[in-house]
């Protein structure tokens, strides 16, 4: 015994055993209400799982993981796509895999989803793998980080889950006695009958065999590259099969794991009779050898058998409904005596599987006389006779006694029915006439029972072709009438005369049948409009009235209470349909009877215009079918549809869309074709009416493929055209798809010469041609229209369509400039609404508006009617909002702000009262007050910004919704002249976003918020990325160009450049805008100091202005000044100077200058001058000084740094006087700290040069105190500020002093850690050597000297002033009588004056120097040279009272005293020197006392000659 189990065990968890069987509860699977699903692209399953899909729900859009190709499989990313089509399959079992970041959100959409077997979740590393808190009820069968472990899962669960099945049937016994249904459970039948004919007619022909041979090597094709080996080892079997097989043997092919225990089990479970055909030959060898080894002491030896199951937690749920109700097995069921095996096949269950044991009794099968139901003992003839096997044949029937949980196993006990409970369901779920035909005729007539039509046909083709039992005459007229009916249903009506009419050739004279055969044809000619034919039929058939049953009689009245119907004859009509339904109630007739009778005369009310009454017996009729007939029953569909049709006729568009959808659900493939296409294209005409374009679309197109597919079989299906080409033009209309419309509706022109319907056609017609702009075509067509209308002599039905037309004219009239008869149609389109009884107040309003703007005179009177109409009580809400944006515009045009105001908050007011919020108008709303408040308030107030920021919630909720409300599209789709869908096609609404996105990010700019401004800027970027609609998207290019712009403000400069590129995606207008745009991206570039970039880019914008064929010159200067900048900074002055210069010719070009922008290129034109030419700054002066002419337009940004340029000029021209004037003028509008620094620093320079010390100094002080006021002292700064301080103290001969405060300096460079390489510190060095100096303290003054020549030259600067040094070095080298080593330093501090490295006063005091050289070696001449022109240079510039003076005069006393001997004109310039030294105290002062002193001696004492010692100061 253990060895046994042991095998059973290795058996169970290999899988190598066949498969094992579950419980499968017929299920009705979720069919979604909206037919728009997702196409499932599903791959052909060339292996058993059929039924079987993969679902991967992933947010990785780019994955490099693939899914069984041997399953079909789709991956979907957004739970929308997902739910959509899950709901959408056929396939029975889905295995859903979800990504860890969808888990929490889409459980609870799946927990209705029976289709879904298991989910397993995908998870990352970033992922806890675990279980989540869900309020769902479905739980996760595995989480994984390995997708690979999670698909061998999954191919595991899918062959214990599905390849495990057990197809049965549900039936409720109770239900049925209850309903007499014959139409619930034809499943039961279906499979009884399938046995019953299989056996007992001859179906196993010659060709048998290799039928079941051949379709089994279909099954699995060796081209099959993915599963060649699979299916190699299954075409070997099939060889082996063909070679040995047997009648005796098929228990044991059965039970062995082959390829034929799994293709029959998979074939029986689809009911494909065909596929089904194809086993004839193994099915009658198996169920004759079932037969054969039946041995009822075996049976009767066991009282209960065992079968052990793994199942889901979904399929147990199933199983706890069927308890105390029978269940019908569609297969072979394998069961053991040995409960030891059955648990063995149950196992022990984990997570998500459950373990089952099926007990199931069978003491019962002692009752059971009919050998094809009893259970067959087959342990000793089975490939595994070790376990006591039993099997059940095809429909088996059990009862459900109870489902219990013991030992950690669900144990479901079952009881095997006997013969009589058996017949008793067969009979309930079957016609009573059907037990009446020849056997081979039954099974036809289960299948049309079921309304599976296509089945029914290929069964009787089947027949005919194989069965040998149709000699008898009366099975031919069976079998032709059954196949009439199947056409007939199919609506193929030719087809089924034919069928009919042969029916009659073999019915024997005198028979009944020819009854039923007259009724059917007559059926036919009523539906083909022919009713004198359909007449005479119906009379042949009450020929036979005594002869028929009561219900056979009733079913004739029905069919002449259709005639009746059909010629409107309606009270006849009643009368017949009464007479049948006063039978079925007398003889208690079946469901199906009374609803056909009830639905008759639901469409006779119909017929008559009677619809409430009419929809009342429809949904009678729909009742009883719902609580008696199966839920899936395909004759629903004609109940739901009708009265989907009924409320449509009601204008209940909502309730009509609602049951038409329902009606949707029951279409197969043997629908009648014209109820699907009325169907569709009645949906399709909601669709439209709700502004649902698309989906419209949708429905016409799949009426459309219905009508193409039958309309060459049924006369019926093109009655059903006419509408369906007009809906189709309609739809394509507003979808913009105007060719394709006009198309249509030519068409549909050519099918009729109904007047109204050409009036609609051209009404349709015209509107497209005005959406086009051919105003022409457009007036013709809607002149026709109203031609026809009055033609039709019912002008009044049409009433509201005739203002409409009036107002298309009127807008006609209104494009082409022909006013007066523009004023003429809207005049008359407002006078037709006015008389209306059913006013139209929308429109009302709207004409007014549009009188408003044509008759500006009148427009006050139009504007107090629109406030009569506002006053009205009983206006609706949208005309509410409509008439006070009306009375907001006209009192904001009016510049009535206040007025203008409490309009706009009262249509806010509307809106918000709304059941239904108006988007549309909401956002206008909102836009309208938030402009008003900041006109009203100058800027940009919080009030503004609140009515901002409620369009962005509003856009935000707009987003998030699949589709635009339909109100919203409806009254959108008017204003844009084409279809929407979404918030992203609508311009409109866009644009109205966008300008409130525009005024929050000009606000918190505003309000120094960035933050925010850059949160709402980048949402605005992205609203214009998303938008995909048609309209001026020529303003959705301009919007990049905004949100560039805006972002440049905010110094975001590559995010700006990436808008700019944007926009030159959109068409441009001409080149100059192409040109502006790559402008703007240089200069986000320039701004970022991309030099290279932003000059290519400059380049290009040039480029395209030169190539305008309307020349922007305005533009073409500022391109060109930036270009000049770029240069300008890269220090390449000569190219700048050159755009400059052609920038500023462009400016003469102008049609209009602005001056601000002319001065500043001229000023930066003179910074290249001033460095291309740096000798030449008087002509430069001159250039500069052109300008001022311009002053008095210029503003204080341009005019401070004008006026600095002109100081620095004048500067460099040495006319100081002028520069403290424009220094004075500087400050006069000068704000900025920085800048009055540079100013007072000039002016130190000024009073410096000057030799007005003491004003210098003022300024000094004031700097500093200045400096120490700021929060952040700037060191630095009050550092160099004690050096200029230092240096004139130095000048004034306070040599303590100025030591003092270059010490100053130097601590504070020192403290704050400035580079030792510092400018500073060589300016303290070059102030402390002069110093040395003048205290003769030669060595000491060259050091500081060299230190600070050693800084000047090592900055990478070179503009920095060396010419301090070089002359300190020079007088330096005179001290030590080194002349020409002096005079090479002089040289060099001449040659850098030359290069203008410093203003060119220090040439004054070099040309005495240099003259003091030659004096000392000997060129007294020249020397004095030197000194004159020295003296001159002071004199000229109106510096001659400057200290620096007295060198000069001290050295040509000099020259008159040693030279010329010239004692008393010597004395005299030595006077002149003393008197000015700055003052007494100052050492110099002292030493010319001395030098006069002296000279007056010798000149006392002529005749006496003493040398005197000559110094320089």
């Amino acid at each position: 015994m253990d060895r046994i189990r042991e095998k059973q065990r290795l058996l169970f968890y290999n899988r190598d055993r066949r498969s094992k069987n579950k419980p499968n509860i017929a299920d009705n699977s979720l069919v979604p209400t909206h037919t728009q699903s997702i196409e499932s692209n599903l791959p052909e399953s060339t292996t058993d799982e059929d039924k079987v899909c993969i679902v991967w729900l992933t947010n990785k859009t780019m994955n490099t993981i693939e899914l069984p190709d041997t399953i079909p499989s789709k991956i979907l990313y957004s739970i929308d796509d997902c739910v959509v089509f899950i709901a959408g399959l056929k396939t029975t079992d889905v295995f859903l895999i979800i990504d860890y970041v969808f888990v929490s959100d889409i459980l609870s959409f799946i927990d209705d989803f029976s289709q879904i077997v298991f989910v397993y979740t995908l998870a990352t590393e970033q992922n806890s793998v675990g279980p989540l808190l869900t309020n769902a009820q479905r739980l996760i069968r595995r989480f994984s980080k390995n997708m690979d472990e999670l698909l061998q899962l999954i191919m595991k669960d899918i062959d214990t889950c599905v390849k495990d099945s057990i197809c049965m049937d549900l039936m409720d016994l109770t239900e049925i006695e209850e309903s007499t249904s014959q139409t619930r459970h034809t499943s039961i039948v279906w499979y009884d009958k399938l046995v019953e004919c299989l056996s007992a007619l001859n179906f196993t022909d010659a060709n048998a065999k290799a039928d079941l041979i051949e379709y089994c090597r279909q099954q699995y094709p060796i081209n099959d590259e993915k599963n060649y080996k699979r299916n190699i080892e299954k075409q070997n079997e099939i060889t082996q099969f063909e070679n040995e097989y047997s009648s005796e043997n098929a228990i044991q092919y059965y039970t062995r794991d082959s390829f034929l225990f799994r293709l029959l089990n998979k074939t029986l479970r689809t009911r494909e009779l065909r596929q089904i055909f194809q086993f004839r030959y193994f099915i009658n060898d198996f169920q004759k050898q079932l037969e054969l080894h039946f041995n009822r002491e075996n049976i009767l030896r066991h009282e209960t058998v065992y079968r052990g199951q793994q199942i889901t937690q979904l399929e147990l749920m199933k199983l706890k409904k069927c308890i105390k109700k029978y269940i019908s097995i569609n297969t072979y069921l394998s069961t053991s005596c040995d409960v030891e095996v059955a648990q063995t096949f149950a196992g022990d269950g984990e997570m998500g599987i459950l373990s089952v044991i099926l007990e199931i009794d069978i003491r019962d099968a002692r009752n059971i006389n009919d050998k094809r139901r009893v259970p067959v003992f087959v342990g000793h003839v089975s490939q595994f006779n070790n376990e006591s096997e039993i099997i059940f044949p095809i429909s088996s029937t059990f009862f459900v006694t109870s489902i219990e949980l013991m030992d950690k196993r669900w144990h479901m006990i079952l009881k095997l029915t006997d013969d009589s409970e058996h017949k008793e369901l067969i009979d309930s779920a079957q016609d009573d006439t059907i037990e009446q035909l020849p056997l081979n005729i039954q099974f036809i007539e289960v299948y049309l029972a079921s309304n599976d039509l296509l089945k029914g046909e290929q069964y009787v083709k089947s027949v005919i072709e194989n069965s040998t039992l149709l000699s008898e005459s009366m099975n031919m007229a069976y079998i032709y009438n059954t196949m009439g009916e199947a056409r007939s249903k199919r609506d193929y009506i030719e087809h089924a005369l034919d069928h009919f009419k042969k029916a009659l050739d073999y019915i024997p004279l005198g028979n009944k049948y020819h009854a039923k055969i007259y009724e059917n044809m007559a059926k036919e000619y009523i539906n083909m409009s022919e009713h004198k034919t359909a007449r005479k039929y119906l009379d042949q058939a009450l020929v036979y009235e005594k002869q028929l049953n009561p219900f056979e009689l009733a079913s004739l009245y029905e069919t002449f209470s259709m005639l009746y119907l059909n010629m409107q004859n309606f009270d006849k009509a009643i009368a017949s349909i009464n007479q049948a339904l006063d039978i079925y109630r007398v003889h208690r007739a079946t469901p199906n009877h009374l609803i056909l009778a009830i639905f008759y005369l639901a469409l006779i009310h119909k017929a008559k215009g009677d619809f409430k009454r009419a929809l009342l017996c429809a949904k009678h009729a729909l009742n009883i079918a719902f609580k008696y007939t199966s839920k899936d029953d395909s004759s629903l569909i004609i109940l739901y549809a009708t009265i989907g049709f009924l409320y449509y006729q009601l204008n209940d568009f909502s309730l009509a869309m609602t049951y038409l959808q329902r009606s949707i659900k029951f279409i197969r493939l043997d629908t009648t074709p014209g109820i699907s296409i009325t169907i569709y294209h009645t949906l399709a005409d909601i669709c439209i009416k709700n502004a649902d374009i698309e989906q419209g679309r949708d429905y016409a197109q799949k009426a459309f493929d219905i009508y193409n597919q039958n309309q060459h079989l049924s006369p019926n299906v093109y009655n059903t055209i006419l509408p369906l080409h007009f809906i189709w033009a309609k739809v394509n209309h507003d979808l913009s798809n105007y060719n394709v419309a006009v198309d249509s509706f030519i068409k549909v022109e050519k099918m009729t010469e109904s007047p109204a319907d050409l009036m609609l056609i051209y009404f349709e017609m015209g509107q497209i041609y005005f959406k086009k702009s051919e105003m022409n075509i457009a007036l013709r067509y809607f002149n026709d229209a109203l031609r026809l209308l009055f033609q039709t002599g019912q002008s009044y039905l049409y009433s509201a369509l005739i203002p409409k037309i009036c107002h298309y004219i009127f807008q006609v009239y209104k494009v082409e400039n022909n006013f007066e008869k523009a004023i003429f149609y809207i005049k008359l389109a407002l006078k037709l609404q006015l008389i209306s009884e059913n006013k139209n107040f929308e429109l009302i309003i709207y004409y007014y508006s549009d009188l408003i703007e044509l008759c500006p005179k009148q427009a006050k009177e139009y504007i107090e009617k629109i406030q009569e109409i506002s006053n009205n009580a009983s206006l609706s809400p949208g005309d509410k909002i409509f008439c006070q944006d009306i009375l907001g515009k006209y009192y904001k045009e009016q510049q009535n702000l206040t007025q203008a105001l409490i309009h706009y908050e009262l249509s806010l007011a509307y809106t918000l009262a709304c059941n239904i919020i108006l988007y549309a108008p909401l956002i206008g709303t909102y836009n309208n007050l938030a402009k008003l408040h900041c006109e009203i308030n100058t800027g940009y107030p919080d009030s503004a910004l609140f009515y901002y920021e409620k369009i962005h919630e509003i856009y935000f909720k707009l987003r998030s919704i699949e589709k635009l409300p339909i109100i919203d599209r409806k009254s959108l789709c008017s204003v844009e002249k084409s279809f929407l869908r979404d918030f992203n096609q609508s311009s409109t609404l866009n644009l109205c976003v966008m300008g409130a996105y525009y005024g929050l990010i000009d606000g918190y700019i505003h309000k120094k918020k960035f933050i925010q401004a850059i949160k709402y800027l980048q949402i605005s970027e992205r609203l214009v990325d998303e938008y995909i609609g048609n309209k001026q998207k020529g303003l959705f290019g301009l919007s990049y160009e905004t949100i560039g712009l805006k972002y440049h403000l905010l110094n975001m400069n590559y995010k700006a450049i990436h808008c700019f590129e944007k926009r030159l995606q959109y068409p441009l207008d001409d080149d100059n805008q192409y040109g502006y745009t790559y402008y703007l991206i240089a200069d986000c570039y320039k701004s970022e100091n991309n030099l290279e970039m932003a000059l290519s880019k400059y380049k290009i914008s040039l480029t395209f202005l030169h190539n305008s064929q309307l020349i922007d010159y305005e533009k073409l200067s500022l391109y060109y000044s930036n270009i000049g900048f770029i240069y300008q900074k890269r220090n390449n002055h000569e190219y700048a100077a050159k755009y400059f210069e052609q920038a500023l010719l462009y400016d003469l070009k102008s049609q209009s200058i602005d001056f601000n922008q002319h001065v500043s290129k001229k000023m930066m034109y003179v910074g290249c001058l001033m460095v291309l030419k740096p000798w030449d700054f008087y002509q430069q002066l001159k250039y500069a000084l052109q300008g001022l002419q311009l002053a008095d337009s210029l503003n204080h940004i341009i005019l401070v740094p004008f006026y600095q340029q002109i100081a620095v000029l004048y500067l460099k021209n040495e006319m100081f006087h002028d520069a403290l004037i424009y220094l004075d003028k500087v400050l006069q509008y000068c704000t900025e700290s920085d800048v009055i620094f540079q100013v007072l620093e000039g002016k130190i320079h000024v009073f410096c040069s000057m030799g007005n010390y003491d004003s210098a100094l003022e300024i000094i002080r004031n700097k500093i105190k200045i400096h120490f006021t700021f929060k952040e002292i700037d060191h630095i700064q009050i550092s160099s500020a004690y050096i200029t301080r230092a240096g004139i103290y130095r000048q004034l001969g306070k040599y303590k002093l100025a030591i003092k405060y270059f010490q100053f300096a130097l601590t504070i460079l020192q403290i704050y850690k400035e580079s030792p390489n510092h400018i500073d510190y060589a300016d303290i060095y070059d102030g402390l050597a002069l110093i040395y100096l003048e205290c003769g303290q030669t060595n000491d003054a060259r050091k500081y000297c060299s230190k600070a020549r050693a800084i000047r030259f090592s900055q990478k600067n070179k503009t920095y002033d060396p010419i301090v040094n070089s002359i300190t070095l020079g007088l330096i080298e005179c001290q030590s009588e080194n002349y020409y080593n002096a005079l090479d330093y002089f040289g060099q501090a001449w040659a850098s004056i030359f290069n203008g490295l410093s203003l060119s006063h220090s040439k004054y005091l070099l040309y005495n120097h240099i003259g003091y050289v030659y004096f000392q070696l000997g060129q007294a001449d020249q020397a004095m040279q030197f000194y004159m022109k020295s003296l001159s240079l002071y004199n000229e510039h109106n510096c001659n009272k400057h200290p620096d003076i007295a060198q000069i005069y001290r050295n040509i006393g000099l020259f008159h005293e040693q030279i010329e001997q010239n004692y008393p004109l010597a004395l005299s310039y030595y006077k002149r020197a003393l008197e000015l030294v700055p003052n007494k105290k100052h050492p110099h002062y002292t030493r010319y006392e001395n030098i006069i002193a002296t000279l007056k001696l010798k000149i006392r004492k002529e005749d006496h000659s003493s040398k005197n010692t000559c110094f320089l100061f």
